[in-house]
């Protein structure tokens, strides 16, 4: 279980920089803050464009995944009409919308848009379908399906449309799969404010099932209700999300996972699966259930995968208003491991949570797919109102790596690019530059109400790049950035046979300054690439060669004489990244300034202080990550400090309470300054 962590104390005292320990041979720091490599963004301000993504799939046939997004309050057509784009997947994707899907009827206030999907080959031509939801469209709430393929255009096909006026119905909307096992992938449809004829509930909800087929029609094919609970009257909200599940119970039928977030002040909420078959169940067949007192829980539901590697489907469900004793807090997400428990007793394996008050964690979730390229299921989890480093309502999303012990501590941390960008508003994950791993797609629509932002959806390649040795020939190569001179030539080989060198694109690669003094440089053009294995270790290596110039501008802000140290990255042939890192001692221009950070003692044992001087005032972040490059704890969660000299107490634990084991570590120190890196010692 997810521990918080333990008070900090800030006071002054003097820095130091630590450099001095010896290179590791792999890739041994924690990566910097991923860069989306796509970033989509709304047409006009107010738009809410991200608050609905899926990227599950490809939908013009061009064996990449691509993005469909919702703006549900844009205008371009009338007022709060809403909108759904389509942007292709691939190598040369960018930031233009391919496609803006046109809709039969117009009107105002439909928040078309406001959920989408990439719902699988509902017709059966073979290529993947499209479904919009339009939940206030004529009153009654309308789900637009257009047909994928190479032709693939922005004329509706299909219109599914609810039974009942105000129900929301297309507020929630998946493709689940062959639930009735035709041969035909379904759609489910949910109607979250359903409200039963004489009854005392408020927005029971209830939802659809589409069954597809080669004449794919809008007559509804199962009709699923709320579950009653007894003595409750509040707002079940049944159908607020769904997404497929899988075939839990292995009898060849897709099976559908519902969320029931119940927005009230005494009703627990709570996800169901509803198990496909001839006919497909119309009563749950497994429930899961919060903790008490857990409010709004099933607000978002996903599949994880075998998160946990123990050969089961897992489940994911999101509750971003919980609170303990009627105090609402942070949010949770909880994670049920698969197995074949009856109903109601499926009850929390891992328990998910934001460092943070108030943030929505849990608003979105998504899972199922591996970003880390490990070849384990990963877990993402949105907070979109979390006040990250940029602002109030940032944003973030927090990535768990799956795997044999895989725990509740977030793995990486997705910040919010805009003070009320609201990030994590949607996930999706999908391959969409074509690596052949799946990428985060994530949704900040920006915040309700607001004008000022129109919304964007940031594409992250998360996986963890592939482990590289970097070195000079003489090991201990020494540059004066003073003096003009021949290119600083380096080797890279792959480290315990990650890669083959000749798979290595060239043209990709770059050196990168670890500790924030400037940006990567390429290598200087060479005639032709050279094999060798100039260190006689039985591993082939390549050289690269570094322009003195280059060099300069790379660690220009070094003073005096200072061991830096770099990364030399690159991408294979198929995408996948590599990295290792070298130490190179570099002789700068002028006299060496105040050091920015230390850690002391170092070797530590088992505490110690961190110190750093703080020249602008302003937000301060600083993490501790294991030799892995896996966030261990989080010293210093965004703290506001003034200009001065500032001491955090490091306390030899991790971020779930338990000590750190011994061993080398890396922090990362974000200021308004930059980013500041450097290695620690646990020995005990």
């Amino acid at each position: 279980m997810h521990h918080a962590p333990r008070a900090l104390s800030i006071a002054a005292t003097s820095l130091s920089l630590l450099l001095a320990l010896p290179a590791p041979t792999a890739i041994a720091w924690a990566p910097p803050a991923p860069a989306p490599f796509l970033r989509l963004t709304g047409a006009a301000p107010g738009d809410r464009f991200g608050v609905a993504v899926s990227a599950a799939g490809d939908v013009n046939g061009d064996g990449f995944s691509d993005i469909v997004a919702g703006a549900e309050w844009s205008d371009a057509d009338a007022p709060n009409a809403g909108r759904a784009t389509v942007t292709f997947g691939g190598p040369l994707a960018d930031d233009l919308p391919d496609l803006t899907l046109q809709v039969p009827i117009v009107q105002s206030r439909s928040l078309t848009g406001y959920a989408v999907a990439i719902a699988g080959d509902l017709n059966g031509d073979g290529w993947k379908d499209i479904a919009v939801g339009s939940p206030v469209s004529q009153f009654m709430g309308r789900v637009f399906l257009y047909w994928g393929g190479p032709s693939l255009d922005a004329i509706s096909d299909r219109t599914l449309g609810g039974l009942r006026s105000l129900e929301f119905f297309g507020a929630a909307l998946a493709g689940v799969g062959d639930a009735n096992g035709d041969g035909f992938d379904d759609v489910w449809v949910g109607a979250p404010w359903f409200v039963a004829v004489n009854s005392t509930a408020n927005r029971v909800g209830r939802g659809y099932l589409f069954y597809g087929g080669p004449a794919a029609d809008g007559v509804v094919d199962v009709l699923f209700e709320a579950r009653p609970i007894a003595g409750v009257t509040d707002e079940l909200q049944f159908g607020t999300s769904v997404a497929p599940a899988g075939d839990v119970n292995r009898d060849g039928f897709d099976d559908i996972l519902v969320g029931q977030p119940a927005d009230g002040t005494i009703t627990t909420g709570r996800a169901y699966i509803y198990h496909g078959g001839i006919p497909v169940h119309r009563a749950p067949d497994r429930a899961f259930l919060p903790p008490a007192y857990r409010f709004r829980a099933g607000a978002s539901v996903s599949r994880a995968g075998d998160f946990n590697a123990d050969g089961a489907e897992d489940y994911l469900v999101g509750a971003p208003d919980s609170g303990e004793d009627g105090k609402i807090t942070a949010g949770r997400a909880y994670l049920y491991y698969g197995g074949q428990e009856p109903l109601d007793a499926a009850m929390v394996d891992v328990e998910f949570a934001g460092p943070g008050g108030y943030d929505a964690f849990g608003a979105a979730v998504a899972g199922g797919a591996d970003v880390s390229g490990d070849g384990y299921p990963d877990i993402l989890v949105g907070a979109p109102q979390a006040e990250g480093m940029n602002g109030i309502r940032a944003g973030r999303v927090y990535v768990y790596y799956g795997g044999p012990g895989a725990d509740a501590a977030a793995d990486v941390v997705l910040e919010g690019p805009a003070p009320d960008g609201t990030l994590g508003t949607s996930i999706s994950l999908g391959d969409v530059n074509g690596d052949g791993v799946a990428d985060a797609i994530v949704g900040a629509a920006g915040l309700q109400g607001s004008r000022t932002d129109s919304g964007h959806i940031f594409a992250y390649d998360l996986v963890a790049p592939l482990p590289a040795r970097a070195f000079a020939h003489d090991e201990h190569r020494t540059i004066p950035l003073h003096e003009h001179g021949a290119p600083i030539c380096l080797r890279v080989e792959a480290l315990d046979s990650a890669f083959e060198i000749r798979d290595l694109d060239p043209a990709s690669i770059r050196l990168r300054s670890l500790d924030g003094t400037g940006e990567a440089i390429q290598p200087a053009a060479a005639k032709r690439i050279v094999e060798s294995d100039s260190d006689r270790n039985g591993v082939t290596e390549i050289g690269v060669c570094f322009a003195r110039e280059d060099l300069r501008r790379l660690f220009a802000a070094v003073r005096g004489r200072r061991v830096a140290v770099a990364a030399l990255e690159g991408r294979l042939l198929t995408g996948r990244p590599i990295a290792g890192e070298v130490a190179l001692t570099v002789v700068g221009t002028g006299p060496a300034p105040d050091q920015a950070a230390s850690v002391a003692p170092n070797p530590m044992n088992p505490e110690a202080t961190f110190s750093f001087t703080l020249r602008t005032p302003g937000r301060v972040d600083v993490r501790l990550f294991d030799a892995n490059g896996r966030l261990v704890r989080t010293i210093a969660p965004g703290l506001n400090l003034s200009e001065g000299r500032h001491q955090l107490r490091i306390d030899g634990r991790d971020d779930r309470g338990g000590a750190l084991p011994s061993g080398v570590y890396f922090y990362r120190l974000r200021t308004p300054d930059g980013a500041t890196r450097g290695r620690l010692v646990v020995a005990k």
